[in-house]
């Protein structure tokens, strides 16, 4: 088993403690004091060197020394020091937390700018990650937290991460070990199909739930039904089927002779058909010229576009040839600049001509006195004549080149714009074409374009061929005269059989009614009993799983407790309705830990489970066990411990133990 022990343990500054050191040299000590001695702060001490966090593995707490106003107390730092032995090695890590103060340019005091925590493994500087890793490799934070304190599994893990964690120690039950132990669960593998025994007992709960909604659905259903159902008392189905069939007989020898009484009154009608076929022509007509009109303004927009688009193009090339004007002026100006720096250059070759004649013919004479000049005078004219000649010329040349590359960039825009102007008006040539064709169709005095489309509208020429069809059958119907006595005596006889007609065809949509919600009212009712069987099944299947987790629960938690010698734990608890639920609840002697336990037994019982995850993890931390003055004896550990006494009399720390040692300093 791998084994960290505490050797020595130093404190500066840390939680108002100036200076403090432990020397437990790996063995069992106790620490006694007063309340607000700093028992507490050598626990937070090691948790702020392993992790950063004080005992109760919170980030925010307060780790500088306060003056009695409550302000903190500034420039100080912050020391936590551990040596510890690990596998046979002893290391040292050390922590030490700092303020961060920083003099901006130009200020004249330093300002406080945040906190830096810095860390070392043997004396030798770290990075966070790096001792964090190193750390790691002992312990992560959670085994710490759980092989550290007595309290930590019991009270402050959550009960799901307990559950786990105890699965974890012997194996879960499987839910094939379940069946096997008990004959009457043999059907359960026949009911879970291939699921999970949690799987299917999620399936049963949602089918429980979904045939509860519908049977309390089906009895207000069936009452619906029932209240619906029309009254057929005295109702003979057959009998007014026969009397349909008599008066819809009678009605067509009735509508039959109306019409040939109606004959002689036909030119009524037809005058009606050719008021509305004359509304119908006028319509058509109006529709067809807000056509042409629309067609027309679409023309004209899109007249005015190609207009625009002329226009603009017209634009540019106006400016382009602006441009070319621009260019062809400093073309102008350039050529001349040339031609002067030719003339230019012209004039410095013929007067090294000149003076180079001079020199051979020995005329280069004084200026003041006109006597011959020097040899050593001649050559230093010489040499400046020159040298002013050489400048002179490559000056021209230079110039001369720039404006020459100058007219050939301003020759090359001219051309440019050339392509330009000719591109354009090419393109403005199709544009132009179009225009013109568009305001030719525009051009229409005698509406031919409007006449065009009145021709070829096919429902207006349909309407002029039924108005000369009206025309020519009022022209034979003018002679002749309608008995419209015998009419409205046949009309009245004609409603009393309409009137008969929806009497029996209302009471044979009631009969049949009657049989539909029949119908619907013994379907309902066959439902009802399919699913209160289907729910019993449920039920039924429910209770033998019931009975299988009780199995499961017996065996985990025999299984588990038989791995603890003081603790034992309940990981079922059986609901008001009678189902079991999963839960991890740690007891003593079958009292709750959390709630009824005394301090002492929670004390001993945390110890037990530490023993046995410390042995199941092969690894033993340091067990700190806070407010021990309850606790009269220790069950045996295989793990350092150190006890933290409250202890009255003490009004500063007090060690007791094997080769422990208590340094104070004021």
């Amino acid at each position: 088993m791998k084994k960290l022990e505490l050797l020595d343990l130093h404190l500066v500054n840390f939680m108002g403690c100036k200076e403090f050191s432990l020397h437990p040299n790996g063995q069992d000590l106790s620490v006694y004091g007063a309340n607000g001695t700093g028992k507490t702060t050598l626990f937070n001490a090691l948790c702020f060197l392993f992790f950063g966090k004080d005992s109760s593995f919170k980030t925010d707490f307060e780790i500088k020394t306060l003056n009695s106003d409550g302000s903190e107390q500034h420039n100080l730092e912050h020391t936590v020091k551990g040596l510890f032995r690990w596998e046979g090695n002893v290391i040292e890590l050390k922590k030490v937390f700092a303020e961060i103060w920083t003099k901006k340019r130009g200020a004249a005091t330093a300002e406080f700018s945040g906190h830096t925590t810095d860390h070392y493994i043997d004396s030798v500087p770290k990075s966070k990650k790096e001792f964090q890793e190193y750390v790691s490799t002992i312990a992560t934070e959670e085994n710490f937290k759980i092989l550290t304190s007595p309290f930590y599994f019991a009270e402050k893990m959550k009960w799901t991460d307990r559950r786990s964690l105890l699965l974890g120690l012997c194996g879960n039950v499987t839910d094939a070990e379940v069946i096997a132990s008990d004959p009457e669960l043999a059907r359960l593998a026949e009911i879970l199909n291939g699921r999970t025994f949690d799987d299917h007992k999620k399936v049963i709960a949602a089918q429980r739930r979904k045939i509860n909604e519908q049977l309390d659905k089906i009895p207000v259903r069936i009452d619906e039904v029932v209240k619906s159902m029309p009254d057929t008392t005295g109702i003979n189905h057959l009998k007014e089927i026969e009397r349909i069939n008599k008066w819809a007989e009678e009605q067509e020898e009735i509508e039959k002779a109306i019409h040939l009484l109606r004959n002689d009154g036909a030119i009524i009608e037809l005058r009606k058909q050719l008021s509305a076929c004359h509304t119908e022509i006028t319509n058509l007509k109006n529709e067809v010229t807000a056509k042409f009109g629309a067609s027309q303004k679409v023309t004209q927009d899109k007249v005015l576009a190609l207009r625009s688009s002329i226009d603009g193009i017209d634009a540019t090339i106006l400016n382009h040839r602006a441009e070319i004007g621009r260019h062809k002026e400093e073309q102008l100006f350039l050529e001349k600049v040339i031609g002067g720096l030719r003339q230019e250059y012209k004039e410095l070759v013929e007067g090294d001509r000149l003076f180079k004649e001079n020199l051979a013919a020995g005329l280069l004479c004084c200026t003041e006195c006109g006597q011959n000049l020097p040899v050593d005078k001649i050559e230093e004219i010489t040499a400046a004549h020159n040298e002013h000649l050489s400048v002179e010329k490559a000056s021209n040349m230079a110039i001369g080149k720039a404006k020459a590359a100058t007219l050939n960039d301003i020759g090359a825009k001219i051309a440019a714009l050339g392509e330009k102007i000719v591109a354009l008006e090419e393109e403005e040539i199709p544009l132009s074409a179009e225009m013109a064709r568009l305001e030719a169709s525009l051009h229409d005095p005698d509406n031919h374009m409007l006449g065009l489309m009145m021709d070829a509208c096919e429902p207006l020429a349909a309407a002029f061929r039924k108005k000369e069809l009206i025309d020519k059958r009022i022209h034979l119907e003018e002679s002749g005269q309608s008995d419209n006595s015998q009419v409205t005596e046949k009309e009245n006889r004609l409603a009393e059989i309409k009137t008969s007609l929806a009497d029996s065809k209302a009471k044979i949509a009631m009969v049949e009614s009657a049989v539909k919600a029949q119908d619907r009212k013994a379907e309902l009712e066959a439902e009802q009993k399919k699913m209160a069987a289907e729910f019993e099944k449920l039920e039924a299947d429910l209770f033998l799983m019931d009975s299988f987790t009780r199995s499961q629960v017996d065996m985990l938690e025999g299984r588990i407790n038989g791995m603890f010698g003081m603790a034992r734990f309940v990981l079922f608890e059986q609901n008001i309705n009678g189902g079991i639920q999963s839960c991890c609840k740690v007891t003593f002697n079958g009292v709750p830990f959390e709630t009824s336990l005394n301090n002492g037994s929670k004390v001993n019982t945390g110890l037990d489970i530490i023993n046995t995850i410390s042995k199941h993890e092969g690894l033993s931390l340091p067990v700190i066990i806070d407010n021990s003055e309850s606790v009269t004896s220790l069950i045996p550990m295989d793990a350092q411990v150190i006890r933290l006494v409250v202890s009255e009399k003490d009004d500063s720390l007090r060690v007791e133990g094997h080769e422990a040692e208590l340094q104070k300093a004021a």
